[in-house]
């Protein structure tokens, strides 16, 4: 799930990223069916859109990063699968972590308790280690 997610808060258009895996390919497959009806609602609507621009705002490049991140890889690890600079990955993971804090207020507020309870668990996957360290100069 958080994989997935990080294709909303990732927003550096990266030339050499790897694919991700099959199982995320998959996902991120879905994501832009969905995005890209979701763009010709809007137009429908009269919303003016570019639907394949709205698409290509979603991109994958992080998504096996931030899945080996939530399985527990360390921070090293994930640097050598992860395209971009370090402080990037930092942050985005960062932004993550605020996304779905902002989907358990969601899910509880729809009374959605067992979406809550995965997103947290989801939640205390990511939040750990340097990554959400108060200060690299400790």
């Amino acid at each position: 799930m958080v994989a997935l997610l990080s294709c909303l808060v990732w927003q550096e258009k990266l030339q050499d990223a790897a694919k991700p895996r099959e199982e995320l390919e998959l996902l991120f497959t879905q994501l832009q069916d969905i995005a890209r009806r979701v763009a010709k609602l809007q137009l429908e609507c009269k919303v003016q859109i570019d639907v394949e621009s709205f698409v290509s705002t979603f991109r994958p490049h992080i998504m096996e990063a931030v899945y080996a991140w939530a399985k527990g890889s360390k921070f090293y690890e994930i640097m050598e699968i992860a395209p971009g600079f370090e402080g990037n990955i930092i942050r985005a993971i960062r932004r993550l972590e605020e996304v779905v804090q902002q989907l358990i207020v969601a899910a509880k507020s729809i009374g959605e308790t067992e979406l809550e309870s995965k997103l947290e668990e989801a939640v205390s996957k990511i939040k750990r280690d340097i990554v959400f360290a108060a200060s690299l100069y400790l």
